[in-house]
């Protein structure tokens, strides 16, 4: 990898790393807010709300970012005939689906509340239908993908922190929350017309049914993630009180942030991996993707895993304690959904999108029965535990698949990231008992982190101070 290529990574990495990390401090703050003035019921109910609106979402975008990304990557000089295509149908798309929620919501049994805070919420398919971010993952230039996501979280969090201070203020909260999200996906198409291509009204049927055939099986794929991810929720809502709605989602929320460095690694090796288009060719790539999210995929499972209680203490409000166990739970999918994410972005990016798309359905299915037998006993610690199992199922089938693809050479590789891991961790561990304080022992933790991550040159000092620096461009 020449140096160029590498700087360039490491600054489109600081520009996503810091966007997030800033964006992430005004999320912690505003759903600090939320949570302490709504409560844990009414927290539930918007939690289920954007549980069922997923799947519509899901339908107005139907794979069409990850390949967005992966044909722009390959062809960048050819991409605004494509990009003015996926938009058009994207948002005729999300017309659709958005009747279709109003009809589901109509019929259903939910309360009228329940009905109001969904149609609000669906909303959301609109926003992000209309935002781009995949267009410059494709060109590999982050920096409007960050500004997007940073702009967003400030805005969420200053009106919920100057309009939302009881349990009355629960629509009002999510009208923000939808309003802010549909405005800064109107800005950021609106910055692409005024600064890279003016957008245009693209309809071509025998086009439009070439990219469908390619995006359809990615976008069932992620139909099923969503089912073994969401399911539960809905199920809990269905099944159990909105109390342990808004508990479980709350360990969810940890979860979604423990799993980002994952998404934001994966936003920079996507494209990467997506050049080559063939397993064998890439393998430098992949083996580098591999050691840098196993040894995250370790250190982040593990540090959940011990400070599970300081977590939800610190994001949360007091009554929200109970969702401590789920946490625990959950900590251990973090590990499996790393690897997760590692086989599917390369076998997406190798263009197997429909061995992803079987492989998580079959776990969907399961996922969905066993949610079916074991919440209405089990509650919340049987959809926490179905919810790793899932993850299990999808390691299993598509871990065979990138077996029979590259043969067992990638597997000695494993070892190092998961014993540096398993090094850091302890190195937590020990200090919390010596300093019996959480923040010190996961500082020193980090510290230990990054150290052994350059003496096992899984990251090299250089790369670490460009990302520091961002001196990428």
């Amino acid at each position: 990898m020449s140096g160029n290529t590498k700087r360039k990574d490491a600054g489109n990495f600081a520009w996503v790393a810091i966007g997030e990390l800033i964006g992430r401090v005004f999320q912690f703050f505003y759903l600090k807010l939320l949570t302490t003035a709504i409560g844990t019921e009414n927290f539930g109910v918007i939690s289920f709300a954007q549980s069922n609106v997923s799947f519509f979402v899901l339908f107005a975008t139907l794979g069409l970012d990850s390949y967005g990304i992966r044909e722009i990557a390959k062809n960048k000089e050819n991409a605004s005939s494509l990009i003015n295509s996926i938009l058009t149908l994207r948002l005729l798309l999300s017309l659709l689906a958005y009747g279709v929620l109003f009809a589901y919501i109509s019929i259903s049994l939910q309360s009228e509340f329940v009905q109001i805070i969904t149609l609000i919420i669906g909303l959301r398919i609109f926003a992000e239908s209309l935002h781009i971010s995949w267009v410059f993952q494709g060109l590999e230039d982050f920096k409007v993908s960050a500004l997007r996501n940073t702009a967003m979280y400030f805005f969420s969090f200053a009106g919920i922190y100057a309009l939302v201070s009881s349990p009355s203020h629960t629509t009002l909260a999510v009208i923000i929350l939808t309003s802010v999200m549909i405005s800064v996906s109107l800005a950021q198409i609106i910055y692409y017309i005024l600064k890279i291509d003016p957008v245009k009204v693209s309809i071509n049927f025998a086009r439009w049914k070439r990219i469908l055939k390619q995006s359809t099986p990615i976008g069932i794929s992620a139909f099923f993630f969503i089912v073994y991810n969401n399911s539960d929720i809905i199920m809990l809502g269905y099944l159990r009180s909105d109390e342990e709605v808004g508990l479980y989602a709350a360990a969810s929320k940890l979860f979604l942030i423990a799993i980002l460095p994952a998404m934001l690694i994966q936003q920079i090796f996507y494209p990467k991996l997506s050049k080559f288009g063939k397993p064998k060719e890439s393998i430098t790539v992949l083996s580098k993707y591999i050691q840098i999210l196993l040894s995250l995929a370790t250190f982040i499972s593990g540090l959940f895993y011990l400070y599970s209680k300081e977590l939800i203490l610190l994001q949360f409000h007091q009554s929200f304690l109970a969702a401590v166990p789920i946490l625990e739970i959950m900590s251990l999918k973090i590990f499996f959904s790393f690897v997760v994410i590692i086989l599917t972005t390369s076998l997406l990016a190798w263009s197997r999108q429909n061995l992803v798309m079987w492989a998580v359905g079959f776990s969907a299915l399961v996922n969905v029965l066993l949610n079916y037998l074991l919440i209405p006993k089990y509650g919340t610690m049987g959809a926490a535990w179905t919810s790793l199992g899932s993850e299990l199922i999808v390691i299993m089938i598509l871990g065979f698949v990138m077996l029979k693809l590259l043969g067992h050479s990638l597997l000695y590789q494993i070892f190092k990231p998961i014993s540096l891991g398993i090094i850091s961790v302890a190195s937590s561990f020990f200090a919390f008992n010596f300093f019996e304080n959480a923040i010190i022992s996961s500082l020193i933790s980090i510290l230990v982190f990054l150290i052994l991550l350059i003496i096992s040159k899984i990251i090299s000092y250089q790369d670490l101070m460009e990302i520091i620096s961002k001196k990428g461009k």
